[in-house]
């Protein structure tokens, strides 16, 4: 029988998540489909949110340079899914005189660049918080000058 050790005696190690290997990128691209948010679905898989948005970031860049690698098969995956499920979303909004409400509030949240009708807001609201993290970067570098003289 195994003895659980307590958390103060177990030997800790600097990576609490492990690595994204071909068949968890897999297993994360199943979940997707699904619908589950990409955040769930990678900690759900022992993976951080951080380390597959990385992952997804890789992937592009090897797309763009025409290798096929695993973080590659995970964009193409993820592509393939994210169509599928705007297709679907599109189908049951077509036919449907009413009843189409959640078809269209996906589409309007989870692919909200293309949908939302406030995507102009939304864009200005991204801009001004970027510009606020410009701004106060800058601030704290002029205060830095200015103590120094």
């Amino acid at each position: 029988m195994a003895v659980i050790k307590p958390v103060s005696e177990k030997k800790r190690t600097g990576r609490h998540m492990e690595l994204a290997t071909p068949h968890k990128l897999k297993k994360i691209l199943a979940d997707i489909a699904l619908g589950i948010p990409y955040e769930i679905a990678a900690t759900a898989n022992r993976l951080s949110p951080a380390h597959l948005y990385n992952c997804i970031l890789q992937g592009e860049i090897d797309i763009a340079e025409g290798d096929d690698t695993p973080h590659a098969s995970l964009v193409e995956g993820l592509r393939v899914i994210e169509k599928n499920a705007i297709a679907s979303c599109l189908a049951d909004i077509r036919p449907a005189e009413k009843g189409h409400r959640g078809a269209e509030w996906i589409l309007e949240r989870r692919f909200w660049k293309h949908f939302s009708p406030n995507v102009p807001t939304m864009e200005l609201a991204a801009q001004m918080e970027e510009f606020k993290k410009i701004l106060a970067e800058s601030q704290k570098l002029k205060g830095n000058k200015d103590e120094k003289e």
